[in-house]
């Protein structure tokens, strides 16, 4: 019985001791382990994020392209230096077509904004409503982009004419300086 009881306890000693090698030797690797565990976490995260942004790279680049084609569009609207007294020449074209008598067409100087210059004229023209009516209307459908500001209409007392207004106003027209971008290949493909 003796023998017994020092068999169980010397298997409870080596069972205790193998246990606290274990303890001993598995405490720095379940450390690495869960320090591993983080960071490959965290890599993780950082790959789905990378995905997230090749995706959305794609469609950025899409629309980057199609925001350049738009551009590139619209600067058709802005005449060229060479091209301001032929835009000239249609406003007034346009007003005598509309009817109205220009009292004064005057370019005022120019005003600098980022990629373009303000070239305001001052404008005071006579005639009826309607005939004021069509020469604006001629210049919203001008084939260059205008504004017109500062309008200010009044009533002519004209014996004879009891309907002549004359409208004062500003028209700006928007000149491109520089040289217009290249048509780039991925807006080619159209």
């Amino acid at each position: 019985m003796i023998i017994d009881r020092t068999r169980i306890l010397v298997s409870i000693l080596i069972l205790v001791g193998f246990l606290g090698v274990y303890y001993v030797l598995s405490r720095p690797i379940e450390a690495e382990y869960n320090r591993l565990m983080v960071e490959y976490v965290k890599k993780k995260q950082e790959v789905e994020k990378a995905r997230a942004l090749a995706k959305s790279f794609e469609k950025l680049k899409a629309r980057k392209d199609s925001l350049e084609a738009v551009f590139r569009e619209q600067l058709q609207l802005l005449p060229e230096e060479e091209d301001l007294p032929g835009l000239l020449d249609e406003i007034i074209a346009n007003g005598r077509r509309a009817g109205v008598e220009f009292l004064l067409f005057q370019p005022q100087p120019r005003v600098a904004k980022d990629f373009y210059d303000e070239v305001p004229i001052q404008v005071e023209v006579r005639g009826t409503y309607h005939q004021l009516g069509r020469f604006l209307t001629y210049l919203a459908y001008a084939r260059r982009l205008l504004n017109v500001r500062n309008m200010s209409i009044t009533r002519e007392n004209i014996p004879g004419s009891p309907y002549t207004i004359r409208a004062k106003f500003l028209v700006i027209a928007y000149v491109y300086k520089g040289k217009r971008p290249a048509a780039t290949p991925s807006s080619q493909k159209g």
